[in-house]
């Protein structure tokens, strides 16, 4: 027999009951929407409450952050991880101090079967299979652990995840450590592994190869354009246009995302993190900005004494500028509250436990209204053309 431990629809699947429980008797399982949820055996608990005294959503987290935090604007001064980074790769700038002091950073990284998976990383030649957006709920497996088992050591950690797995972490630990940092990321949320799992077998069946790898936010046609790209075992890169890219549509307007999302008290400009990660979207719109932005520029929120420090070594690999609160405010919505629950997102999910992802995609995936019919007839390189001109010159 089985049991949760928080309300389901509260679950963020962020593990921290997984990583403590000293019975082992909690799984993470895969749920009917493909989401990740911790399950207690009931036939091996000792009700021994540990894995409740560490749920953050049963013990929410004091936000560590007294004063509004500092706002810069970044891009890293190596072109190559700019261009291979999300936003402006300023993530990378502060692994690789971690990594040069001897320390250790965990993130978000594909394995071999394309499953997103937290992992350690100790060298720099490792660093680039954290970088880049995933958009897929991570396996945190035993990473809390193994932070615990560093710190004891005495040696420094990165962690850098969604904001519910940065709280979960500090849950885990029971307090703060001064060789820990964390990074936590401006969270649109989380769409489920088992959907990415069904778009990923669609992709190989539409292009009769193997997956190896997936870029979704590949800056090929620009920062900001929304180019998924694809990579095959025998060599071809596929950039994903229309129906083939219908995996970013149910992201980017919310309907795959985890139930905990529609309410996550974490969407505001008071942190988890000592530092806060993001794409500096609208950045220009109102102080000017005179730097190139085509490969990107990162929004970085100095939430604590240790990110201020952990900034102050990073940026010796940065350019960075100091920006206001309100122009980092302007276009991320996550600052200012959690993303509207869709009407028909039951409904998707509905679908989902039934459907091939190609019916799926058809039926819920699709802009279906002038804006979506006008991009299914319009040349592609009309509308990124379109997309330069509204974003400005970059």
């Amino acid at each position: 027999m089985a049991t949760t431990i928080c309300p389901e629809e509260q679950c963020t699947g962020c593990a921290a009951c997984f990583n403590i429980c000293p019975q082992e008797c909690i799984c993470m399982v895969s749920d009917a929407e493909g989401f990740l949820r911790p399950e207690i055996d009931t036939g091996c608990c000792d009700d021994c409450g540990f894995c409740k005294r560490v749920c953050p959503v049963l013990n929410p987290l004091i936000f560590n952050q007294a004063a509004a935090p500092e706002v810069y604007a970044c891009w890293n001064r190596d072109e190559k991880i700019r261009f291979q980074s999300a936003s402006g790769g300023a993530f990378s700038a502060f692994a690789g101090h971690i990594l040069d002091q001897g320390g250790v950073v965990f993130g978000a990284a594909f394995d071999n079967n394309l499953v997103v998976r937290h992992r350690a990383v100790h060298s720099s030649e490792d660093l680039g299979k954290l970088r880049s957006s995933k958009y897929v709920q991570s396996h945190i497996g035993h990473c809390y652990k193994e932070i615990l088992n560093l710190l004891r050591q005495n040696r420094k950690v990165l962690f850098s995840g969604t904001p519910c797995q940065v709280a979960a972490l500090y849950a885990f630990l029971g307090q703060d450590n001064e060789n820990l940092m964390t990074c936590d990321m401006l969270c649109h949320g989380v769409p489920s592994p088992g959907l990415f799992s069904k778009y990923l077998e669609y992709l190989e069946k539409r292009f009769h190869g193997k997956l190896v790898d997936i870029n979704v936010r590949h800056k090929c046609k620009g920062w900001g354009l929304n180019s998924t790209v694809a990579y095959f075992s025998d060599g071809r890169k596929r950039v994903l246009t229309g129906s083939d890219n219908s995996y970013m549509y149910g992201f980017i307007n919310c309907l795959s995302l985890r139930t905990a999302c529609y309410r996550c008290p974490y969407t505001s400009v008071d942190r988890v993190g000592d530092i806060t990660l993001a794409d500096f979207w609208g950045i220009g719109d109102l102080v000017p900005f005179r730097h190139d932005k085509r490969n990107g520029i990162s929004l970085i929120l100095v939430n604590s004494e240790k990110g201020r420090c952990l900034f102050a070594e990073g940026a010796r690999q940065l350019c960075f500028e100091k920006r206001t609160l309100e122009e980092a405010r302007h276009k991320q919505s996550k600052l200012s509250g959690p993303p509207a629950k869709p009407k028909n997102r039951r409904y998707f999910y509905d679908d989902y436990k039934e459907l091939e992802y190609v019916e799926l995609a058809k039926k819920h995936l699709v802009d279906k209204g002038l804006k979506g019919v006008i991009k299914q007839v319009m040349p592609r390189s009309w509308i990124f053309y379109l997309q330069k001109m509204r974003r400005g010159k970059r």
